[in-house]
């Protein structure tokens, strides 16, 4: 089987699992088509390379980086959806004893549900060029990407845009990070966008591989995505 039946499967498991609730939500809630996130892995070329996906959701995206050559999966998931953990690791079973012949094909995949950002009320001011709240305290969660993560996908489309921001700053930080894949949405309209933020934080090595147009399962509304290389 090539990449995309293996990710095709990869959807039919997840959605057994969890009595076909997996995409069937709209927007941010729901997840890309199986043809629109292999269009994205096969861009990224996640064979071999410890793959991220930031806003993992029931985990479907972590599944098919693994199945598609990802040596490692690695997400990070709000803590009110801890219970989505019981699809994962159902279907990552399912999948590893009836559809690959992968080597501790589950072990390769960690889920942590955390919120790399929390925000207070109080009397603080927060300045980027995007972000001029002055209402709030905000706390990182999350300080750093795991060592050796090389690509990050994030459907961030929903998220706060503080949050959206410090996904950046952890992008800008990580030294072995060079491939990340983003959504266009009401805060980020341009690629340029994403690119001056980054160099806000000093980083200005990164540039737009390709676009993507993206399909979303069940709702079968259009997104952009863009993949950014680092040189």
């Amino acid at each position: 089987m090539n990449g995309l039946e293996y990710t095709k499967r990869v959807f039919r498991t997840f959605n057994r699992v969890s009595d076909g609730a997996h995409g069937n939500t709209r927007g941010f809630h729901g997840s890309l088509t199986a043809l629109s996130l292999q269009k994205v892995l096969d861009a990224v070329d996640v064979y071999g390379r410890n793959f991220m996906d930031i806003g993992f959701g029931t985990g479907v995206v972590l599944a098919a980086a693994l199945t598609s050559g990802a040596s490692k999966a690695h997400g990070f998931e709000l803590p009110e959806n801890q219970a989505n953990q019981h699809i994962f690791h159902a279907a990552m079973r399912r999948i590893s004893n009836e559809l690959v012949n992968i080597p501790n094909f589950s072990r390769r995949a960690l889920v942590e549900f955390k919120d790399i950002v929390q925000v207070w009320l109080g009397n603080a001011s927060v300045c980027t060029n995007r972000l001029y709240a002055s209402l709030f305290f905000l706390q990182w969660q999350v300080h750093s990407l795991p060592e050796g993560t090389e690509a990050i996908f994030t459907f961030w489309n929903g998220m706060e845009l503080q949050t959206q921001i410090h996904i950046l700053e952890l992008c800008s930080s990580s030294k072995s990070l060079d491939s990340l894949v983003v959504f266009r949405d009401q805060d980020w309209r341009r690629p340029a966008d994403i690119l001056e933020q980054l160099e806000e934080f000093g980083d200005s090595s990164w540039s737009l591989h390709c676009t993507i147009k993206t399909s979303m399962h069940g709702s079968g509304e259009r997104k952009t995505a863009w993949v950014f290389f680092r040189y």
